[in-house]
């Protein structure tokens, strides 16, 4: 450090009490003076879901909900490489013009997807989409497979980049059709 970059610091110390911030004319224009409730977060709506005695606390809290509030959980998807070789080498291939099928019955308690879209299909935001329409059909319909209890391992063939919600939808409801069979 050269001696002439120290001469420019000052050491004095300002009064306790003194603000030593610097303030413009402008700088509170618009803010409120005082402090502000706390913004709400959410919906306001009552929850007004009844809650029928006869049905199971998941079957409840499944089918009371608005379809766009079912949700899609963890455990409601194969994760594992053992869980997916398991249903590679002992389920069931079913073909699709969108996707193949491996189906196995599931180890769990409820039936679960797993997807594999490959880089063959295109770039990320393809094989992204692929995913998002194939979770969507799965957990909008899958109370239709509530008993069946199965593994499901979808590999997405490359028509199913261009396809559209509704035709992933047909195609799922199929699957799950020759599923229960």
């Amino acid at each position: 450090m050269r001696g002439s970059d120290e001469e420019d610091v000052s050491t004095e110390q300002s009064p306790p009490g003194q603000d030593t911030r610097l303030s413009c004319a402008h700088e509170l224009e618009g803010r409120p003076s005082g402090p502000q409730e706390a913004a709400r977060e959410g919906s306001q709506a009552p929850d007004t879901c009844p809650l029928l005695g006869s049905r199971t606390a998941r079957e409840r809290h499944d089918a009371d909900k608005p379809l766009c509030q079912q949700g899609f959980e963890k455990a409601d998807r194969v994760l594992k490489r053992g869980t997916f070789k398991r249903v590679y080498e002992s389920g069931r291939k079913l073909q699709s013009p969108l996707f193949t099928a491996f189906i196995a019955p599931s180890s769990s308690d409820r039936s679960r997807i797993g997807l594999t879209a490959t880089r063959r299909l295109g770039k990320a935001h393809d094989r992204n989409r692929c995913r998002r329409l194939l979770r969507e059909a799965f957990r909008r319909h899958k109370g239709a497979l509530e008993h069946a209890k199965l593994d499901i391992v979808l590999n997405v063939k490359r028509e199913m980049v261009s396809a559209s919600y509704g035709e992933v939808e047909v195609e799922i409801l199929k699957l799950f059709t020759r599923c229960q069979r």
